[in-house]
């Protein structure tokens, strides 16, 4: 309660901090108090559904039915979609028992009904918090069947189908929600990230533009989606705040995709101002400024970081990569034994080194690395790959063929290159039937993957 009352005081004009304060007033029982903020909320919003939805309720709870089911049939017609999880099952759900305590039984079972579809809805909600979409997306299309101008419920379907890669038909939901209420600054967010995956650069760039044109506090709570910045957590549950510093770093990768450089920048500043901790906006930063080869300003945010956080290892090698850019390997060379130095049993720290390694010439030091990475990992294909291509640059092509030979039996798939590899080996033994057959495998292997 202590954090609702500082966040009404700092954004007395916030409709979600009144409603927010409201909702924990409602929780206390303290309903007037409650009543009191939604006032507030309509006086700025005189559409806000959830300030109708949340005083409704409390009307109720104070035996005022009358204005209570006048409330919640507003919130119910305005069908707001709210980031708090507050929303229509609720509203259906408290005006039935109003509709019954005023003796309007058959209304009382037709939001009943309601109700039911809207638990439906809840349990596919369940299905997809597990991963089971299909269950869940075969439940959303019977009730939008039902009521297919159902914001809630296209809503919520959209999410499912994003979430199951069906990114068309997630567009065409989010769409539809978005032209029954363009309040809601969730739909173009998850849109804008359908669009993203699509490489539709532009049209994500539009609607992360109409999210920061409403300057919100906050834009998502991405409970419901695994998404924009909370992709990666393998989770569809992630209850991530999504705030305007995030749509900023989303804008900006769309606009390095498309080589809009300043634009590009311009939104990673305004991000990091918003969030000077966002490491990871940092890290997206300095190799924009490596594509525009602005090494001081690369190696400036790099060191910002190491300097606070001096166990980030993925910004020591960054830093390598920008020193090697500019032609310092032997620094960058001194940023990779860092890294092996803080994560001694990390294979892709001895990998990464035995590349700059062989990258120097210093090819026996760098088969000692790719030896430890494959004694930490023994299904490590590549440190056999690499090891061996160190092998045949000493002319050492028996050690070579041996390690191409170890790398294919682990990955077959994904080692095609490999075969070429060993051919060359192969060659350099005068094994030309051997070689003639990696070349045959690794051509026909080329011609599967197109």
């Amino acid at each position: 309660m202590a954090a609702a009352n500082e966040a009404v005081k700092l954004g007395p004009n916030q409709v979600a901090n009144l409603l927010g304060r409201a909702q924990f007033e409602i929780r206390d029982n303290h309903y007037r108090e409650a009543i009191k903020d939604c006032d507030a909320a309509l006086k700025v919003n005189p559409k806000a559904g959830g300030a109708y939805s949340r005083r409704g309720f409390s009307y109720c709870q104070l035996g005022n039915y009358d204005q209570g089911i006048a409330d919640l049939s507003r919130s119910i017609d305005l069908q707001q979609i709210e980031l708090t999880g507050w929303d229509a099952p609720f509203d259906y759900k408290n005006r039935s028992v109003a509709y019954r305590h005023v003796g309007k039984t058959k209304l009382a079972e037709k939001d009943e009904q309601m109700v039911r579809v809207y638990s439906a809805i809840e349990r596919a909600r369940g299905y997809r918090g597990q991963i089971k979409l299909g269950p869940a997306i075969a439940i959303m299309n019977d009730a939008v069947k039902i009521r297919p101008d159902d914001k809630y419920l296209r809503y919520f379907r959209g999410i499912a189908f994003m979430n199951d890669g069906k990114l068309e038909d997630a567009i065409n939901d989010f769409t539809f929600v978005m032209k029954q209420d363009p309040t809601c600054l969730s739909v173009p967010y998850f849109r804008g990230d359908c669009y993203s995956r699509l490489r539709r650069m532009q049209d994500a760039i539009n609607d992360y533009t109409k999210i920061l044109a409403k300057n919100p506090y906050v834009v998502a709570i991405s409970d419901t989606a695994e998404t924009g910045r909370c992709s990666g957590h393998e989770l569809t549950y992630d209850e991530s705040i999504v705030s305007p510093s995030d749509i900023y770093v989303l804008r900006a990768r769309q606009y390095v995709l498309l080589k809009q450089h300043d634009k590009a920048l311009s939104d990673f500043n305004k991000a990091i101002s918003m969030t000077p901790t966002d490491f990871a906006a940092r890290k997206e930063r300095a190799n924009l400024y490596l594509d525009m080869k602005n090494i001081p300003m690369a190696l400036q945010d790099c060191n910002a970081i190491i300097a606070q956080e001096p166990r980030r290892l993925e910004f020591y090698e960054l830093r390598a990569k920008i020193l090697e850019t500019n032609k310092q390997p032997e620094k960058a060379l001194d940023d990779l034994n860092k890294i092996v130095n803080l994560s001694k049993t990390d294979p892709p720290a001895y990998l990464r080194r035995g590349q700059l390694l062989d990258r120097l010439g210093q090819h026996a030091k760098a088969i000692s690395d790719y030896t430890t990475a494959a004694d930490l990992n023994p299904s490590e294909d590549d440190a056999f790959r690499y090891r061996g291509t160190s092998y045949f640059k000493l002319g050492q092509y028996d050690k070579a063929v041996e390690d191409y030979s170890q790398a294919i039996s682990r990955d077959p798939v994904g080692n095609v290159e490999t075969y070429s590899l060993r051919a060359l080996a192969y060659d350099k033994l005068g094994k030309t039937d051997l070689a003639s057959k990696d070349r045959r495998t690794a051509k026909e292997s080329q011609s599967k993957k197109i």
